[in-house]
């Protein structure tokens, strides 16, 4: 039965809010029991003034890029303060499913996505590859990767960067560590980049060899690596990051996980 295809699957979902709640809705609904954990909290950050500035002057470029749905949803909230309508002839491109959903409710020219875009992917899109000395704005966190940029940068663009939001450690007690690390028994945990498991190395200190050989889902080969390098045994590369691409990678590669004794 497909209600019961992740039936004793216990898993720890190491994603940010509002992720983790979306994704734990479907986990649960396909028999798996969850513990929320978010290793990263998001908070929106004040926009300078040299920042709001690009917002006025949005109309200057040519291309839009969105590199997360919290950039779309804080981006979009700082167009929409200051612009009465979106600029004409601008094509905006997200990164991941939540961002081009929610460019494509505001009624944005969306460049299609067929599958979820990384940045390495959003790189060999057509529209992409010949940008020579256009002006492209990237709406982003704070820090963050710079594949995209330095790509773009590589190929004669003129990028501009806005950042919108920083990625924080969350405080934890330490019977909340506990709760998750050891009460709970996880055979899976969930947590798609690289930042995601450090800071999750950071908040479990000691306690994280007990999650050492569960079955870990992550986003990329990249990630993998870095899993692996921190001490992680058994992590799985999602095909997708929708929740019914991560539910079938649960389903196909559960036996690999074990929940300590």
């Amino acid at each position: 039965m497909i209600s019961a295809v992740l039936q004793g699957a216990r898993i720890l979902v190491c994603r940010p809010e509002p992720a983790a709640s979306e994704l734990v809705q479907v986990l649960e609904s396909v028999g798996a029991v969850t513990y929320t954990f978010p290793t990263i909290a998001i908070k929106p950050i004040a926009l300078t003034a040299e920042n709001q500035q690009k917002i006025y002057d949005l109309d200057q470029y040519k291309k839009v890029l969105v590199v997360s749905q919290y950039a779309a949803k804080l981006g979009l909230q700082q167009v929409e303060m200051r612009w009465p309508q979106f600029p004409v002839q601008q094509k905006w491109f997200g990164i991941g499913r939540k961002s081009t959903d929610i460019l494509l409710d505001a009624g944005l020219d969306v460049h299609p996505a067929s599958h979820e875009w990384t940045s390495e992917t959003l790189l060999n899109l057509t529209p992409l590859r010949n940008v020579q000395g256009e002006r492209i704005l990237v709406l982003k966190g704070e820090g963050g990767r710079s594949v995209l940029e330095q790509g773009l940068r590589d190929r004669g663009a003129l990028i501009d960067t806005l950042s919108l939001y920083t990625r924080a450690l969350p405080a934890y007690s330490i019977d909340a560590v506990s709760e998750a690390c050891d009460v709970f028994n996880a055979n899976c945990m969930i947590a798609l980049s690289a930042e995601t498991l450090d800071n999750f190395k950071s908040l479990v200190s000691t306690n994280a060899s007990v999650l050492s050989n569960v079955l870990l889902i992550v986003s990329s080969e990249r990630v993998a690596e870095h899993a692996n390098s921190i001490g992680f045994c058994n992590p799985v590369v999602s095909k997708g990051l929708k929740p019914i691409d991560i539910v079938r990678c649960i389903a196909k590669n559960k036996k690999i996980g074990k929940a300590k004794q």
